[in-house]
């Protein structure tokens, strides 16, 4: 199915009725937006748009777009004409691409609770992240996507219950690159594990290197990594974070993803820290 639309977006996707409501980041062929529908308006999306590469999109089969536990749900993945930038050129227009997600209860991360974490809650997010990711790597799905911005949360009471994460499904992204992006999208935060850099197949331990990255940047407020692609020997920021979740996290960037402690042992590292360690 085709969904025509206009582009910069109105209001709507035509026949699916998603609207939207809020531009998160990107520009151009490049966007991210948050969206509702309107035969469900109490429901949330997050919708990606990325220009068509020279893979079509019907490659891209149902059974690759995986159901698992706590991971935002995929609605809708297809491809839409980009109407409305040029009547002198609309005859040569390209198709775009888009992922529309179905966003859990709660919102992201950093609207809830800042940009900056206490350790402590650090480690209790970070921990659940690593528990959906876990399940999903047991099923057969390694969530090498794992981005800080995707992961949603709500309060209860002083806690923060981590309600989903977004696995930025990467069969999508590897359709809907455009020819001039040779790594990922631009509205993609990259955590560069130096595997992923390396274009190798993400492995449990780089679940474990993520993860870790994102604990960090919740703890300081830095990405850990200077440059989000780097290749294999790629170093961290000098990161002030206490000990020993500081050395907890030193053994999950170990360059070499078969130095890094497996997911269960890492889980376990984290929860021995204790909750009150850092208050």
């Amino acid at each position: 199915m085709t969904a025509v639309i206009p582009f910069p977006f109105q209001d709507t996707l035509a026949d699916l009725d998603y609207r939207i409501t809020e531009h998160l980041r990107g520009t151009g062929d490049e966007r991210l937006y948050l969206g509702t529908r309107a035969h469900h308006p109490d429901r949330r999306y997050l919708i990606s748009v990325s220009a068509q590469s020279e893979m079509p999109i019907d490659k891209l089969h149902r059974d690759e777009l995986h159901k698992v536990a706590g991971v935002f749900d995929v609605d809708w993945i297809g491809h839409f004409d980009t109407l409305g930038v040029d009547p002198l050129r609309d005859a040569e227009r390209l198709a775009h691409y888009a992922m529309i997600e179905r966003l859990p209860d709660g919102d992201q991360l950093a609207r809830v609770a800042g940009l900056t974490l206490e350790p402590h809650v650090a480690v209790t997010v970070g921990v659940a992240v690593a528990h959906i990711a876990l399940e999903a790597a047991r099923g057969g799905v390694i969530l090498a996507g794992l981005r800080p911005d995707f992961v949603w949360v709500r309060r209860d009471g002083d806690a923060l219950v981590v309600t989903g994460i977004g696995s930025r499904n990467r069969a999508f992204f590897a359709c809907a690159r455009p020819r001039s992006m040779v790594t990922h999208p631009l509205f993609e935060l990259r955590q560069s594990a130096p595997e992923l850099a390396a274009f190798d197949e993400p492995t449990e331990q780089t679940l474990v290197f993520l993860i870790a990255s994102m604990i960090a940047e919740w703890v300081t407020g830095v990405a850990p990594f200077a440059d989000r692609n780097t290749l294999r020997e790629a170093k961290p920021r000098p990161l002030d974070l206490p000990m020993p979740l500081g050395d907890v996290i030193a053994r999950a960037f170990e360059l070499q993803p078969v130095r890094r402690p497996t997911l269960p042992d890492f889980i376990d590292q984290l929860q021995s820290l204790g909750v009150g360690y850092a208050r």
